[in-house]
């Protein structure tokens, strides 16, 4: 039996926090990961689109509304540590 190992969170908040500094045209250090993704500067397409760029690249499956019930890098990725998609 295979196991997958799960993607850590400080992976994917330095991944999340890389993509919208580039998508922002921010540096990383500029970024709050507390902030809400509209606030960024980010709308709901490009919050999708990551969502699913960060699927294809942990192999995970996430419901693309998470985004909008957890609208920041920190709730969101607090959700998917609470639901087991993501490690400590």
């Amino acid at each position: 039996m295979e196991k997958t190992l799960k993607p850590k969170r400080s992976e994917l908040e330095s991944w999340f926090l890389s993509e919208i500094a580039e998508q922002t045209e921010r540096a990383v250090s500029e970024i709050d990961p507390e902030q809400p993704f509209a606030a960024l500067g980010l709308d709901s397409t490009v919050i999708i689109s990551l969502t699913g760029e960060m699927e294809d690249k942990w192999g995970l499956e996430l419901d693309p509304t998470l985004v909008f019930e957890y609208p920041s890098i920190s709730r969101l990725l607090s959700y998917l540590e609470a639901e087991g998609v993501v490690a400590a």
